[in-house]
């Protein structure tokens, strides 16, 4: 899919690609809007996993796969920049 973002951009980089690959994004879509309202499911996380470690090279523990770490763009950011440091 490409090189990730600079790590500004991060939340605005998932809310695109999750718009493009698994869910129908409203345009005031932002940062702190919640995925699981607007349609993040079982399967969609399934393939969220996917994308986070293809494009981000952060894979998740089953421990961290939480509706805490999942339901913002910003709290997710937040996880994949947690991972790429600790690699």
């Amino acid at each position: 899919m490409g090189n990730p973002p600079c790590d500004s951009n991060l939340e605005e980089d998932l809310i695109q690609v999750i718009r493009q690959s698994l869910l129908d994004l409203d345009p005031d879509f932002g940062s702190t809007s919640d995925f699981f309202a607007a349609g993040l499911d079982s399967m969609s996380i399934m393939q969220l996993l996917l994308i986070l470690e293809e494009r981000y090279g952060a894979s998740l523990t089953l421990s961290e796969v939480s509706r805490e770490n999942l339901a913002t763009p910003q709290a997710l950011a937040n996880l994949i920049r947690e991972k790429q440091s600790l690699a």
